[in-house]
């Protein structure tokens, strides 16, 4: 069980996580380009802690692609959504970055304290650069 300070930093973790996705898709889906019914979605399930907080494991989708696509109980819609999705990535991040953000589902990234800095950093510096355009 999580303290009560580290319970208040996990959460300000995953507000700065969804920020950072929001942001960084400018407000669109990342496939379709739409702005309206649009969700952020862990890459790796948001159940591989290591990977839980990493904005390059983020992307933001409509319904239509996250929930009734790669979530869909549906394998055949969802084997599709989930291709789909796979090559979108590898266009984002290269083949080297996908692999890179396999690798570090083993790491066990525990002190929610430093994560929360390095999103806050992360966060500030992506705030930045927009401005800089």
């Amino acid at each position: 069980m999580l303290k009560s300070s580290n319970k208040k930093a996990y959460k300000h973790c995953e507000r700065l996580w969804d920020e950072i996705v929001f942001i960084r898709s400018g407000g669109k889906c990342e496939l379709t380009g739409q702005t309206n019914n649009c969700s952020r979605h862990h890459y790796w399930g948001k159940s591989t802690y290591a990977l839980r907080f990493d904005p390059n494991n983020g992307v933001y989708l409509t319904y239509k692609k996250h929930i009734a696509g790669v979530h869909s109980t549906d394998p055949s819609i969802s084997t599709e959504a989930r291709k789909e999705l796979d090559e979108y990535m590898v266009k984002r991040e290269g083949v080297k970055g996908v692999e890179k953000i396999k690798m570090q589902k083993n790491v066990i990234k525990s002190d929610i304290k430093l994560i929360e800095i390095y999103l806050m950093n992360y966060l500030n510096n992506l705030r930045e650069g927009l401005s800089d355009r």
